[in-house]
C-alpha cells in the first residue's frame, strides 16, 4: 500500500496566545446535619412509655439510626428504674422489635394497652 502524501496537522503554540481566564471549579457545599438527642426515659408513673418509644424512634429515624444502632444507643436514653430493668434484662433484646414491646409490657400502664 502507498504511504499517504497528507501533511501532517501541525500543532498551535500556546505561548503566543492571549491568556484566557478560565473560571474556578465550583466547590461543593458539604453541609451536616447534627444529630439530635432523644430525651431520657426513667420509667417513672409520671412518664407515658408509648409517646417516649414513638418520640425516640422518629429521632432514630432523622439520625439514620437502623434497629440494630437503635438497640445500641438506646441505653444512653434511660436512667433510674428504666435503666435497672434494662440492665437487668439486656440478654433478651435479640433486635429493637423486643426491646420495644418488652419496655410496653414492662412500663405502659393499663390503661395504655387498652387503645
Amino acid at each position: 500500500m502507498p504511504e499517504s502524501k497528507e501533511p501532517t496537522p501541525k500543532l498551535l503554540d500556546d505561548t503566543s496566545s492571549v491568556p484566557v481566564s478560565i473560571p474556578p471549579a465550583p466547590v461543593p457545599i458539604l453541609t451536616y446535619q447534627l444529630p439530635r438527642n432523644p430525651c431520657i426515659f426513667s420509667g417513672d408513673d409520671q412518664q407515658d412509655a408509648n409517646k417516649w418509644l414513638k418520640d425516640f424512634q422518629r429521632i432514630a429515624t432523622y439520625n439514620h439510626w437502623d434497629d440494630q444502632m437503635c438497640l445500641a444507643n438506646v441505653i444512653f436514653c434511660l436512667a433510674g428504674t428504666a435503666r435497672q430493668w434494662f440492665d437487668n434484662n439486656e440478654n433478651t433484646f435479640t433486635n429493637f422489635t423486643t426491646f420495644k414491646n418488652s419496655l410496653s409490657n414492662a412500663f405502659c400502664q393499663t390503661e395504655d394497652l387498652s387503645r
